[in-house]
């Protein structure tokens, strides 16, 4: 009696841990897809609002630019203009970062290609890339959860390794699981 009284004891916190483990599996899911949508909420709001009104700025700076005729003022409004287009293009490459439309425009593989050159561009860091075929997965929440991993782990390469090379291999375990490797 003991001993089945172990056992079922046992196999009575194996399912509690079970469910416990798919609740939190659920609740990491439910925290990537809320990140994942603010995230294209906030790149939206740059594109389609911030974006808009600063090219305003700039086309309005540009007349009042074409009707001056002192030449100090003319070379400080050209200043403003180039302020203006910086501003226009760190705002495109915030919203980029923050939600990268290739992503979820042409999948997984074709963003880690873009990471890729994007850490060279960004950071100097040669990322030599490994896709295997059929391992692009179906689901959006874990397409976004693979790319910011790759994405973290390529960062800490830069900031903690210092290495100027690394390699990102995306394959399929033997257990059926995708699997994301970086190595430095």
């Amino acid at each position: 009696m003991g001993d089945e009284s172990l056992e079922h004891q046992v196999q009575e916190r194996t399912l509690e841990l079970q469910h416990r483990s798919d609740q939190l599996r659920a609740l990491a899911l439910d925290l990537t897809e809320t990140e994942s949508r603010e995230r294209k909420r906030l790149a939206q709001l740059l594109h389609d609002h911030f974006q808009q009104l600063v090219s305003a700025a700039k086309l309005k700076i540009g007349i009042v630019r074409r009707k001056l005729t002192d030449e100090s003022l003319i070379e400080t409004v050209r200043q403003v203009e180039g302020l203006l287009e910086e501003t226009i293009n760190a705002s495109r490459n915030l919203a980029t970062e923050l939600s990268p439309p290739v992503l979820h425009d042409a999948g997984l593989g074709v963003a880690l290609e873009w990471l890729a050159r994007r850490m060279e561009r960004d950071h100097q860091l040669e990322v030599t890339l490994s896709v295997e075929p059929n391992t692009e997965p179906d689901n959006e929440q874990v397409r976004t959860i693979v790319f910011e991993c790759a994405r973290e782990l390529l960062l800490n390469v830069v900031k903690h390794a210092h290495s100027k090379r690394a390699t990102l291999r995306q394959s399929m375990a033997a257990e059926g699981l995708l699997q994301l490797a970086v190595a430095d």
